[in-house]
């Protein structure tokens, strides 16, 4: 499986199995893919909300298991949460997969 391809699968799954159950404090998800390595970024406005990268380590939990076996390092996921205010946009880090 190509890059283009991992990305879809990567894209489907945050937008179908990810954004509508991470809450409405969640603005954005984007991500990168680096080798082995999927980087979640969450974009929250919610400076209180200190449960959203638990939540979403949860989520995206079962995010490997849907991409094609590798050899050598397995796939691995994790998650990074900024924090940026209500009225901006959102910064460009990675493909963006769902806004709000």
């Amino acid at each position: 499986m190509n890059n283009d391809s991992i990305s879809t699968v990567v894209a489907s799954f945050l937008t179908e199995q990810v954004a509508p159950v991470a809450g409405s404090v969640v603005r954005g998800l984007s991500f990168e893919v680096n080798s082995w390595l999927v980087t979640v970024h969450a974009f929250q406005h919610g400076v209180l909300d200190d449960d959203t990268f638990d939540r979403l380590q949860n989520l995206v939990a079962s995010l490997p298991v849907k991409l094609p076996p590798r050899a050598g390092e397995p796939w691995q996921v994790v998650v990074k949460v900024h924090r940026v205010d209500r009225p901006t946009h959102l910064p460009s880090v990675g493909t963006l997969a769902f806004s709000r």
